[in-house]
């Protein structure tokens, strides 16, 4: 087992084969400290599970490649809220309802 306590660096690459959790304890700052913070390009193989609420600072982008179950690259199940801009080079698809509301201007804009 490996326990660090303290900061610690990996200059190359970490590999985990059967799991890696990542916590914070005693998180009492002002400004809250990240329990994992990841800069540069990333690839996950696999499934990332979040389980409270997810910032994306730099947008969410999603290739084709992406093979699920259900056959689609993203589903969301819960209210989700965009403040800037939605584009959609395809087809989205609303199963219950969708509200677009606007402070000036058109609300919602349709090319084509």
């Amino acid at each position: 087992a490996l326990h660090v306590q303290g900061e610690a660096q990996v200059d190359e690459h970490l590999t985990a084969k059967n799991g890696l959790t990542v916590s914070v304890t005693q998180n009492t700052a002002e400004d809250p400290k990240h329990a994992l913070k990841v800069e540069g390009s990333s690839k996950l193989s696999g499934t990332l599970t979040v389980s409270e609420n997810t910032q994306l600072c730099n947008g969410l982008h999603v290739k084709n490649d992406v093979s699920r179950a259900d056959q689609r690259d993203v589903v969301i199940e819960c209210p989700t809220t965009i403040k800037n801009t939605l584009t959609a080079d395809d087809l989205v698809t609303a199963n219950n309802r969708v509200i677009v509301k606007s402070a000036e201007g058109n609300a919602l804009h349709v090319q084509g």
